[in-house]
């Protein structure tokens, strides 16, 4: 089985629902997750998840080593544009892996390498375009690719030049480049990723999704894997799809906490739920419509304005604007 080794450096303090991400990382034990924070504060830490623990300057410096020109970095978020230049930033670490990748923190694993198949590993040299989750095969080409020029420029330079952010590390950047280079890019829908204005749930990318009052559930199976799952209505039938992963782009939740971390979570607009018993409902066919029903209209709130989420998205064209006119 070919070695994932995702790298995942984070600096200030980790989101509240962190605990829930380690432990959906620990439930897929043939992945590695390289944590590189200045977040000391004690967690349960999975065996698979590596944390080394270095300040926001030494960061700067592993970043500004890697390359003969000055580069800007002065926030962390600006990590982001450095993505597609972790497999040279990270060399070290990631000597051995057969394909690294990036990921958020404000996502929830389902079961990864049941859709990331080693079949998909063989044909693909990278799997998915997007920020918050994507995977690179680990050789020098693949991993020096970001270096190639978009339109005749070399795109990174300005990109790495420029405090500002970029994406480049979608498909305005490092996506354009796999795209002139005539690299194909896996890319299957099969992760939730919920659109972050509205209150409700919303999957990104489905035109009939603001329709279907929803809820998600993360669970333990029997053998210790994690699922993540969707239940919805559709008409007078209630459906369960299964996801990689959930994305909760910039929003608030709350991880209701407990003695112990729980085997099934319920995911709700604003928080996680511990529903052990809900979910052994769920797995039981004669009961699952019913219990799928009653969550729905218990946790399913339709709001025309999410304030919360809207403060949230001026503060970030605030700082973009002042980042823009400072810069």
């Amino acid at each position: 089985m070919k070695r994932i080794g995702m790298v995942v450096p984070y600096f200030g303090t980790f989101p509240d629902y962190f605990p829930l991400w380690l432990l959906s990382c620990g439930c897929n034990p043939d992945v590695d997750f390289l944590v590189f924070t200045d977040d000391r504060r004690p967690f349960e830490w999975p065996e698979n998840v590596k944390v080394t623990y270095l300040g926001w300057k030494q960061m700067q410096k592993k970043v500004r080593d890697c390359f003969a020109f000055p580069v800007k970095i002065s926030r962390p978020y600006k990590l982001c544009d450095f993505r597609p230049a972790y497999g040279e930033i990270f060399a070290g670490e990631l000597a051995g892996y057969d394909f690294w990748g990036h990921c958020d923190l404000d996502v929830v694993w389902g079961a990864l390498r049941e859709f990331v198949s080693e079949d998909l590993l063989n044909r693909y040299d990278r799997l998915f375009y997007r920020g918050h989750f994507s995977l690179y095969r680990n050789t020098e080409k693949i991993n020096g690719l970001y270096r190639c020029p978009v339109e005749g420029k070399p795109l990174y330079r300005k990109v790495f030049e420029d405090a500002a952010p970029w994406v480049f590390d979608e498909w305005t950047g490092i996506g354009r480049i796999f795209d002139e280079q005539k690299i194909p890019v896996y890319d299957g829908r099969v992760v939730a990723d919920i659109y972050a204005d509205d209150y409700h749930f919303t999957v990104n990318g489905d035109q009939w999704d603001k329709q279907r009052p929803q809820v998600f559930l993360w669970r333990k199976d029997k053998g210790g894997r994690c699922r993540v799952f969707r239940y919805y209505r559709d008409r007078c039938d209630f459906v369960r799809q299964e996801f990689m992963y959930i994305h909760l782009q910039k929003r608030d939740m709350v991880l209701t906490p407990g003695k112990r971390p729980a085997d099934a979570y319920l995911i709700v607009p604003n928080r996680f739920i511990p529903c052990e018993g809900l979910a052994r409902l769920l797995e039981d066919p004669e009961t699952e419509d019913e219990t799928a029903a009653a969550m729905i209209r218990k946790f399913y709130r339709r709001r025309p304005v999410n304030w919360g989420l809207l403060r949230k998205k001026c503060a970030r064209r605030f700082r973009k604007l002042k980042c823009y006119f400072t810069r």
